[in-house]
């Protein structure tokens, strides 16, 4: 089972553009446009009469702020809801009958027949309700709710009792009674006894969907009261199944773009935020608020109502890429949306069985491994792109199933096709990759499940709208694999997040203000990380919170809300995805201990432990550890043993919590790096001896004497002659045609190859003995001089296996080096200040140098 999210721009080229076509080829042409729902008309007054100031901190604040924002639930007044007082019978009932979308029924019945009510009323029976609640109650004798009888009898204005509440949503919902041996929830409770008789068949069906539940003493308490909160979360767990029949209309979806638009309209203006959604059947819906200003006295508005992070807002709340569940009423209006974050699976196989009365699906999928899952009442499946009826489905169906914390909620499936057919590439698999080898690519998913995957010249695969090689691929990107069959581990296409999942730096800072509304962070005195050391960055930043957040203390998660309340003036560290324009917080760590910062060579790492051994130092990581590799955000099982490290701590009673544990690849796993003697060289390559390769940041110790090391051209190979003054740079015809020269035979060669391929060739008339790896930051450079200065500077030592500051900065000259950026031979001009430079040196002469790509730790 993998993470699916909606699709968004992944290309920018015709492969990409291809495949969107294949992917959302939809006959139906629905999925071509977009429905423009507007907000609800009162959702400006709607906001303003649940501004609660009694429910912070309640066990029941969230479902109340759900029900509160669906118009279900009301409060006493704008400011207070009296979330522990007890609830009257009536106004029970009314909150059903606005659940089964009959309210204004109710309401018309009040205003059309209240004469005629209070008519026959004359000369009976006294009846016990409120003015108010007579329609509601009439309402639900017509839906068979109560009885004429419990109309005129029951005491509507006294507090209702939880077996009361319990019997009318089963009325309501048109639950069936449970007799017999299929009894038994009911008898799980140490009170059942003071159940009455007549409810209890009903009571077993309510706690049967989960709509209620005992208390933790192990007791129903069936005649006593019920408050208001605990309405509010029982009417919560029972909306999806008060759907049916209500006119409302449930989706779940993510947004993929946000627009805001202003139209002049006579003397006054409109303006839209359009929020577009897909959702998981691929439908498009525009969810738009509107601001019509139509002179300087007169306003409309069609506020979008949005709950966000426990709390209800307007449109303010939304944000492009965030999963929402949406409702759409008869009136097509988008009467409330929340911002959630869904845990998404995808499985894909074949139905093995389906229960039509319970909602029940079994599933096997192509690994033989058989999952059950509850279907949600208001979904409709898709087949061959129609809506179809669950009982539609038919055992054996090929299906996909999209679920949401353990729910189905969305079905696609197809019929009519060849046996095995499938769109071209529209079986997905997402994950982040393991490891990488010339025809396999290892993927861990979602769930920690880690499989192999076939790859070969079929596959194509591309980062950013750019077709790249396989052996651009590395550990911990994020990647999603199409196949173009069933029953397949061939992959046909690789789709790379690119650095839009990458980290981008990592903050340290003073915790300022948090407001979990907008969620976001003030931080002051901020510094940036780079390999070890805290650099100057601005005095105060405002920082966004991705919907995914996390923040810990003590390595336990916290709110936004905990930050401001515990945390306020305390030093924070936050790692930022370069987001849609603005940096984004991903993840949130409060400094509570004195940090320690070094770096060396991983001798061990324990997944089971969460520990990484470095030197005599043991590095713990929990689950707000900030764990990079290559900048992309990963877990401890993504580091491996002689992985280079830098790490940073909080030390308590010594031991060590890893805050930043960081691994980069200073050039691609493909490279290769040799020196050695030019013996032989032809049309299509060349050969050296005596030759050493360089590993792990130093070359091997011996020399191979015996063997020879041969290498192929490529239409790009730049060769560089050290010797000359100028022009430094040597025709590849005229290094070719040396073979009958003997021009460069014996002269020592750097060589940069990928797959013995070579990028670069460094002549230089004698070896060097002492070359020296270092790490640095371009503070200045000077083009005359072909000179960079170098900040932060780093040389590795291969005693301590470990980087050390020798030097605060330090002058090198480049004019006869190989510079390497993006796997090619780059110019001097094309260094920019703030790049990050991994070189091999000969003191103040550069031999060799890569630029970093553009990560944590490389250019700016």
């Amino acid at each position: 089972m993998i993470i699916k999210r909606a699709l968004k721009s992944l290309f920018i080229t015709a492969l990409s553009i291809t495949f969107l076509l294949t992917v959302f080829q939809i006959t139906d042409s629905k999925a071509y446009t977009s429905a423009r729902l507007l907000g609800p008309e009162y959702g400006e007054t709607l906001l303003s009469n649940t501004s609660f100031n009694d429910i912070a901190g309640h066990w029941a604040a969230i479902s109340i702020k759900r029900m509160a924002g669906q118009n279900i639930i009301r409060g006493y007044s704008p400011r207070s809801f009296r979330p522990d007082v007890l609830i009257p019978r009536e106004q029970a009932i009314a909150i059903i009958i606005r659940a089964m979308g009959k309210e204004e029924r109710a309401q018309k019945i009040a205003l059309t027949e209240g004469e005629n009510l209070q008519k026959a009323e004359e000369g009976a029976a006294v009846y016990s309700y409120s003015p108010w609640a007579m329609g509601y109650l009439y309402q639900a004798q017509l839906e068979g709710i109560i009885t004429e009888d419990d109309l005129k009898t029951v005491k509507w204005e006294q507090p209702a009792r939880r077996q009361e509440v319990a019997y009318w949503i089963a009325k309501a919902l048109h639950l069936p009674e449970i007799y017999g041996s299929d009894l038994q929830r009911v008898f799980n409770f140490n009170d059942w006894r003071e159940i009455d008789s007549k409810y209890i068949s009903y009571i077993e069906s309510v706690l049967k969907e989960g709509i209620m539940a005992g208390t933790t003493s192990g007791n129903f308490n069936p005649i006593d009261g019920i408050t208001r909160g605990e309405i509010a979360a029982v009417m919560d767990r029972a909306r999806d199944y008060f759907l049916e029949g209500s006119g409302i209309k449930k989706e779940m979806g993510t947004v993929i773009s946000t627009v805001t638009e202003t139209e002049e309209t006579g003397p006054g203006t409109t303006t839209r935020h359009i929020f577009r959604v897909r959702t998981f059947n691929g439908e498009l819906y525009d969810l738009i608020s509107e601001e019509r200003i139509t002179n300087t006295w007169e306003r409309e508005s069609r506020t979008l109502v949005v709950m966000r992070n426990g709390e209800l807002g307007d449109e303010s709340f939304l944000h492009q890429d965030d999963d929402v569940i949406f409702y759409i009423d008869n009136d097509n209006r988008v009467t409330f949306i929340e911002v959630t974050g869904f845990y998404r699976d995808i499985v894909e196989g074949e139905i093995k069985e389906i229960d039509r009365n319970s909602g029940e699906i079994a599933v096997r999928d192509y690994n033989g491994n058989t999952y059950r899952y509850k279907i949600l009442p208001w979904v409709r499946p898709v087949i061959d792109h129609q809506e179809v009826d669950i009982k539609d489905l038919l055992e054996g169906q090929e299906i996909t199933v999209t679920v949401v914390n353990g729910t189905a909620v969305g079905i696609t499936g197809f019929s009519g096709l060849e046996e095995g057919y499938i769109p071209p590439r529209s079986r997905i698999r997402r994950g982040r990759i393991r490891a990488i080898d010339d025809d396999s690519v290892t993927i861990i998913d979602a769930d920690g499940n880690e499989k192999e995957y076939q790859i070969g010249y079929y596959t194509d695969i591309a980062r950013g709208g750019s077709k790249i090689d396989a052996r651009d691929l590395r550990a911990g990107e994020r990647v999603m694999l199409f196949f173009d069959e069933v029953n397949t581990d061939e992959v046909s296409l690789i789709t790379v997040g690119g650095y839009q999942g990458k980290i981008k730096a990592i903050y340290k800072g003073k915790l300022a203000g948090a407001d979990a509304r907008r969620m976001e962070i003030v931080m002051d005195n901020v510094k940036e990380y780079y390999f070890g050391n805290w650099l100057d960055y601005k005095s105060q930043i405002k920082l966004n919170l991705n919907r995914q957040a996390g923040i810990f203390y003590n390595s336990r998660e916290i709110t936004v809300d905990d930050l401001m309340k515990m945390h306020k003036n305390s030093y924070i560290y936050a790692a930022v995805l370069p987001g849609y324009g603005i940096e984004e917080g991903i993840q949130v760590i409060v400094k509570d201990n004195d940090e320690i910062a070094d770096n060396g060579r991983i001798s061990s790492v324990s997944w089971i432990q969460g520990s990484i051994k470095v030197g005599r130092e043991t590095i713990y990581t929990n689950e707000g550890s900030i764990i990079l590799r290559n900048g992309n955000l990963v877990d401890i099982i993504d580091i491996d043993s002689d992985d280079d490290i830098f790490y940073l701590a909080l030390r308590e009673n010594n031991v060590n919590e890893g805050v930043i544990v960081n691994t980069m690849d200073f050039y691609p796993a493909d490279y290769t790096v040799f020196k050695g003697d030019l013996s032989e060289i032809d049309n299509y390559g060349f050969i050296i001896d005596s030759y050493s390769e360089y590993s792990a940041n130093s070359w091997s110790s011996f020399k191979s004497y015996k063997y020879e090391k041969e290498f192929s051209f490529s239409d790009d190979t730049v060769v560089i002659d050290t010797s000359k003054n100028t022009d430094k740079e040597v025709p590849l015809k005229d290094f070719k045609y040396s073979r009958y020269t003997h021009e460069y035979y014996n002269d020592f060669l750097y060589v940069v190859a990928r797959d013995d391929k070579a990028l670069g060739i460094s002549i230089w008339p004698d070896s060097i003995q002492n070359e020296i790896t270092s790490l640095g930051r371009i503070a200045s450079k000077n083009t005359g001089e072909r000179k960079v200065t170098l900040s932060y500077l780093k040389d590795w030592s291969d005693f301590k296996e470990k980087w050390s500051e020798n030097l605060s900065s330090l002058d090198v000259y480049l004019q006869d080096a190989l510079i390497i950026k993006d796997n090619e031979v780059i110019e001097f001009e094309d260094l920019e200040i703030g790049d990050t430079l991994y070189l091999i040196r000969d003191n103040n002469q550069g031999i060799i140098v890569i630029v970093q790509n553009r990560t944590l730790g490389g250019t700016r």
